[in-house]
Parts: C-alpha cells; sequence; structure tokens
C-alpha cells in the first residue's frame, strides 16, 4: 500500500467503523512497536502473522467470523 501499512489501514477501518473486524496479516506488526496483545487490545482479535499457513489462515478466519 503506497500510502498507509496494513496496521495503519486497519485503524482507519476501525475507527470509520467500515467493518466490525479486520483480518490483519502482518510480518512487520513487530516493526511498528506493536504486540500481537496491543493489536487484540485496538479491537483486533482476527490476526494472522506472515509467513502464515493455510491452517493460521482458517483459524484466522474462523475467528474472525466469530468476532463480527
Amino acid at each position: 500500500m503506497p500510502r498507509a501499512n496494513g496496521i495503519e489501514a486497519m485503524r482507519t477501518i476501525l475507527a470509520e467503523k467500515i467493518a466490525v473486524s479486520v483480518l490483519l496479516m502482518s510480518g512487520e506488526y513487530r516493526s511498528h512497536g506493536m504486540t500481537k496483545e496491543e493489536l487484540i487490545k485496538l479491537g483486533q482479535p482476527c490476526f494472522s502473522k506472515k509467513p502464515f499457513s493455510l491452517n493460521d489462515l482458517s483459524v484466522a478466519l474462523e475467528k474472525c467470523a466469530s468476532s463480527a
């Protein structure tokens, strides 16, 4: 994304109530000084770190669907 990273996009989507939840798939959240726990506190229970497996993706999607 040329103007924002995934965390910034997630924050905007959640703040503007464009969606109830967002599946964030990130390998760089730590480089932005965030922990997985901090992402969850932001209202983001749907998370999968990169690289991910199909099983990881399936678990994240189920979590995201149940939080909506």
